[in-house]
């Protein structure tokens, strides 16, 4: 769970010409973009700081991204190897009293097969759509709000989908994020479908959602 960025010491220099003010302006403006991914209004001077730090926010966070797929894949594969093969027993008896179907060839069989995949994926298509939607709705009803169901906010969430969250922990993390200081104190308007649908966020108000 990514909460934190780091402040170098070779920031310094980019700080000499600030204000003790302007210095809390871009200290605030860090924290907001650590958290949100929303860029604050602020002077051009503070802007021009911002830009060359959110740079290295923005470099430690795909590392940060990076770790946690690779994370993510090694638990799958460690998952995966030890269920191969659980519940399947090596019982030469098991073929008694199975009738030879001579009807129906291995073609036939790969056939079927393919078409009832070629149905699955139709069925998948629709009900991840669907799905989509309801998640929406059910988010405005929560939130409030009037969102739409924009495809960029789609993709993410049939990301976290592809990852193995589900709809119902999204709205999990959805209720635990509107009982954050930060999210209440700004009016949730940086409480959007395509935030909670970030991998990082909703890892991280899932984690606080079991902390509860």
């Amino acid at each position: 769970m990514k909460q934190s960025f780091i402040l170098h010491a070779k920031y310094k220099d980019l700080l000499v010409d600030l204000s003790q003010s302007q210095k809390g302006d871009l200290l605030d403006a860090l924290f907001v973009y650590s958290a949100t991914g929303e860029v604050p209004e602020m002077e051009a001077v503070v802007k021009m700081a911002f830009r060359f730090i959110a740079k290295d926010v923005d470099y430690h966070n795909e590392k940060y991204e990076e770790r946690c797929e690779k994370n993510r894949q090694n638990v799958l594969k460690r998952w995966s190897n030890t269920n191969d093969g659980d519940g399947i027993q090596e019982d030469t008896n098991v073929y008694d009293g199975i009738r030879a179907d001579t009807k129906h060839t291995d073609k036939d069989k790969e056939k079927d097969k393919d078409k009832g995949k070629d149905k699955e994926r139709d069925i998948s298509t629709n009900v991840d759509n669907v799905s989509f939607l309801k998640f929406i709705e059910a988010f405005n009803l929560k939130r409030k709000s009037n969102f739409k169901p924009i495809g960029s906010v789609k993709k993410k969430y049939e990301a976290r989908l592809k990852e193995g969250y589900t709809s119902k922990q999204l709205m999990m993390a959805l209720l635990t994020a509107m009982k954050d200081d930060f999210h209440r104190e700004n009016n949730f308007k940086y409480l959007t479908p395509e935030f909670i649908c970030r991998s990082d966020k909703l890892e991280r108000y899932l984690n606080l959602t079991e902390k509860e």
